[in-house]
């Protein structure tokens, strides 16, 4: 037997287990399953999100974006916006995906009072505490952004902090995700409890009939045809951004898809090391795909040929991605890996705090005369450095890493690459 065949006989076996419902006395022998791969694409999608606002920054799709217009860099490469745009078509069905497999996971191991108990910790707290604390530091940024190539670039901040009006925009930001996720959790608990009470029989050919759709070499087409059919209702064929306090049910309903999806994956777990397979072809095909969506994205409305272009790559551009990233995951990082444990931990904090850095850079870089790009290298670079300081010496070993990551853990101590938090 090949390195490569033992390796997925071995991520296989211990993903079965995972389907046999382990109890709290197996998980305290170390039998509970670790899944690494699927972590480290969590973690990914969450850290892609910070080069997807870092480079925002510097175009404006469609004439709308977050910042004023007069941070538009004429220097701007072409290449960044259409790295961007693909980020857009994949990133968060993927990470939507990964959280429901880790909800079902968490409500295998604890029950619904114990998802229930986590996600409010977890996502919740951290929602109200991120929104109150750093939306009017965004709103201050966009405002500085805006006026920093004036004489008095602060004054506009100082206007809007003295009229004390700091949520008159009620939008959520970049924290509309796990708005979401709470609205999504609480919709698994409700449909869990109703499917416990349909018929076994029913239940089993269901879980049949998906389980057949995983195995199956054409299940990226098998679920992009009813995406393409949801992606067709949308404005422009794709999954629309919004950052409102009341969802646009479309766009929430189609996220839902996708946390439903990985809720479901994580019953067929066993079938995950089936994805390495045609894993580099299926990234391969969705770059190829790629250009084909973006010559007809925005070119015509609803019911053009354009428009059904659109929604038919964008939707085999996601399921490609899907499976061919978690694929690549499975293949080649389901071990335990101390720095991608690390950054795994440390995405959380970082995506929640970086996207005020994120403009005030941008508005203090907006003076420099530089490529587009470049300003995004330097704005990362400057961002990630601060993130990553602050959460080793003051999230990481506080409270603050215990109500993100389930731990506290020393800062100069080693981390431990076999603990898993769901």
């Amino acid at each position: 037997m090949s390195a490569t065949a033992e390796s997925a006989h071995r991520v296989a076996h211990r993903l079965h287990t995972a389907t046999i419902g382990l109890d709290t006395r197996q998980e305290s022998r170390g039998e509970s399953p670790r899944f690494y791969s699927l972590d480290a694409v969590r973690s990914g999608m969450m850290l892609l999100g910070i080069f997807y606002h870092a480079s925002s920054v510097y175009y404006f799709l469609f004439g709308q974006s977050l910042v004023t217009r007069s941070l538009r860099n004429a220097q701007t490469s072409v290449m960044l916006i259409y790295i961007d745009r693909a980020l857009h078509i994949f990133r968060m069905p993927i990470f939507f995906v990964m959280a429901g497999f880790f909800g079902a996971l968490l409500y295998t191991r604890r029950g619904p009072g114990g998802v229930i108990a986590n996600r409010a910790r977890r996502v919740l707290v951290p929602l109200a505490v991120a929104w109150l604390l750093l939306a009017p530091a965004i709103k201050g940024g966009i405002l500085f952004a805006a006026a920093a190539r004036s004489a008095e670039p602060f004054a506009r901040v100082l206007d809007y902090l003295a009229a004390m009006r700091l949520y008159d925009d009620r939008t959520l930001y970049h924290l509309w995700f796990l708005y979401d996720l709470l609205i999504f959790y609480t919709g698994a608990l409700v449909v869990t409890w109703v499917s416990r009470r349909i018929d076994a029989r029913f239940r089993r050919r269901a879980n049949g009939a998906f389980r057949r759709i995983l195995q199956s070499t054409w299940r990226p087409v098998l679920l992009g045809l009813p995406t393409i059919m949801i992606l067709e209702a949308m404005p422009r064929g794709d999954i629309s951004r919004d950052l409102a306090f009341v969802p646009d049910a479309r766009v929430l309903f189609i996220y839902s898809m996708f946390f439903a999806f990985g809720w479901l994956l994580y019953g067929s777990a066993d079938l995950l090391p089936s994805f390495a397979r045609h894993a580099p072809r299926q990234v391969a095909l969705a770059a190829l795909l790629f250009p084909v969506f973006l010559a007809a994205y925005g070119k015509g409305p609803r019911g053009s040929l354009a428009h059904l272009v659109t929604s038919s790559t964008d939707a085999m551009i996601t399921w490609l991605c899907l499976f061919g990233l978690v694929g690549l995951a499975v293949r080649y990082l389901d071990r335990p890996t101390p720095m991608i444990r690390y950054l795994s931990d440390a995405s959380y904090w970082l995506y929640l705090v970086h996207y005020p850095l994120v403009i005030w850079i941008a508005g203090a870089l907006s003076r420099v005369e530089m490529a587009g790009a470049l300003k995004v290298l330097v704005n990362l670079a400057i961002t990630v450095s601060i993130l990553l300081i602050s959460y080793h010496y003051w999230v990481r070993p506080t409270f603050i890493g215990e109500w993100l990551n389930g731990r506290r853990a020393a800062a100069r101590r080693p981390l431990d690459p076999h603990w898993q938090s769901a």
